[in-house]
């Protein structure tokens, strides 16, 4: 068994959703006030709840599907708006390929819509109860994904608290889908402070089964997201589809809290003799009781039973050389053509849902924090031959200057500006459902809600030189192209 740091690092406090400053939402997330069916075209309803309705829509202009939930609001309890504000300032923070992406909200008098990624592979749990086995080297693929997802939470100082099969969600169907997390609703804040203090508990309603010990007193933190890993690891091993248990399975909320809290999970059953032990050791030390003695979730992605999941190679086909390329060449002399660059991408289906981009950033970030250091960049370019000026790198692709390229920063740059920037769609993507062939000045404050007024103002009217208040989809281009500059990268 690998060390799983002797250390444990210290546990944090959760922050309620109070202690969030506003509710100005960053990156890509948008809050607007519109009507969705003047944007998207209903495909097909995915399910419904008690106060909500989830679709799959497509993007008239675009033609990007999306997963769309329609939110009564007249249905909502007290404090359920805040909550909903809460998932999505979270979200705004977070930036990881294995985290499904929120593109915006829209707020009318009667609903919330939340736009969100569609995930066409379905649910863990969904795939744990039809599959019959989840051989260890997919489940230790999946795994890593999540634990990667997580480990970027938490260095984010956020813990999801909701960890769970159903809140986990496959991109596409068959063997190479990636898990992605959902649902970051009851998520918190960490501070630094090691007292616990934020007393919330397990509902009796609540799926009892993932819940960690210290829930059941009321102290929720990070180390409760590794226990719920542990359980999430322990039904992909158990051979789910036939034991149909989780770890501390019993009848009653009671009785299930009580083994939870007083027994240790036991490895019982034929099943468990094709499961290797260091599987099975590290699905101990994820499920201790002790939730200070439980490993980081930095500290699992070097465990011994990820030995086996070979750290993906750099693709050097020829689309991800010239990605690769694309990113080290990228200059915008615009701070702000870099913001709408940024959006586009996300919004984008060939750019946002580009699996070939998303294991090319995978691979250079080695140490899988979910984000690339110069020194990462460095090393990934120079394996391949790349002769490049990681200050100037640095510089122009780092747009909100936190020293690592995020993943939406890489997205930017591996792409070709100038030749994307020819295509009509590009522009449709900024146009607001007001907007005709032109462009106003609310088109930009709605797709960059991180700038001023001021800011957005004064980009307005540099390009608006005749002072019609309208900017066409060519003066736009021109203005964006003369933002560029071209880069020659020899590799």
């Amino acid at each position: 068994m690998g060390n799983l740091c002797s250390n444990p690092e210290p546990i944090a406090q959760l922050s309620p959703i109070s202690s969030f400053p506003n509710r100005s939402l960053s990156k890509t997330i948008v809050k607007r006030q519109i009507n969705p069916k003047s944007i998207y075209r209903n495909l097909k309803m995915l399910g419904k709840g008690s106060y909500s309705s989830v679709y799959l829509v497509e993007n008239k202009k675009t033609g990007s599907k999306r997963a769309i939930k329609e939110i009564r609001k007249s249905a909502l309890k007290k404090n359920a708006e805040e909550i909903i504000y809460n998932e999505m300032i979270i979200l705004s923070q977070l930036d990881h390929p294995n985290i499904a992406k929120i593109f915006e909200i829209i707020d009318t008098p009667s609903f919330f819509y939340i736009i969100s990624e569609y995930l066409e592979g379905g649910e863990l749990f969904q795939r744990l109860t039809e599959v019959d086995h989840i051989d260890e080297n997919l489940a230790c693929k999946y795994m890593f994904d999540i634990v990667a997802a997580i480990n970027y939470c938490h260095s984010k100082g956020i813990a999801h608290k909701d960890l769970k099969p159903e809140n986990l969600m496959f991109d596409i169907l068959g063997r190479n889908a990636a898990l992605k997390i959902i649902d970051f609703g009851t998520s918190a804040k960490l501070t630094d402070t090691l007292i616990f203090t934020n007393h919330i508990g397990v509902p009796r309603t609540m799926r009892v089964y993932y819940a960690s010990p210290e829930q059941f007193i009321g102290h929720v933190n990070e180390k409760s997201d590794i226990w719920s890993l542990g359980v999430i690891m322990y039904m992909m091993l158990c051979n789910f589809y036939i034991a149909g248990k989780p770890p501390f399975y019993a009848k009653t909320f009671e009785e299930t809290a009580d083994k939870i809290l007083n027994q240790d999970v036991e490895f019982k059953g034929e099943v468990w003799n094709n499961v290797s032990n260091s599987a099975q050791n590290l699905i101990e030390k994820l499920l201790r009781k002790d939730p200070e003695s439980r490993p980081s979730a930095n500290c699992i992605l070097t465990d011994s039973w990820f030995n086996s999941f070979t750290h993906i190679k750099i693709p050097k086909s020829q689309s991800s050389l010239q990605a690769l390329k694309n990113f080290s060449g990228f200059q915008s002399e615009s701070k702000i053509a870099k913001l709408l660059f940024r959006y586009i991408s996300c919004q984008h289906k060939d750019i946002a849902d580009n699996s070939e981009l998303t294991r090319l950033f995978k691979a250079l970030d080695k140490n899988t924090d979910g984000k690339l250091s110069p020194q990462e960049i460095l090393d990934g370019l120079g394996e391949l031959g790349f002769n490049i000026n990681i200050q100037e790198i640095m510089k122009n692709v780092d747009i909100d200057k936190n020293g690592f390229v995020d993943y939406s920063e890489f997205l930017v740059a591996t792409q070709n500006w100038k030749k994307l920037l020819a295509h009509r769609e590009i522009y449709e993507i900024l146009k607001s459902e007001t907007s005709e062939n032109t462009f106003n000045v609310e088109d930009f404050k709605s797709t960059l809600p991180m700038l001023d007024n001021n800011e957005i103002t004064e980009f307005f009217s540099e390009i608006d030189t005749d002072r019609d208040g309208k900017i066409t989809m060519e003066e736009l281009k021109k203005h964006f192209l003369s933002t560029l500059v071209q880069t020659n990268i020899s590799y």
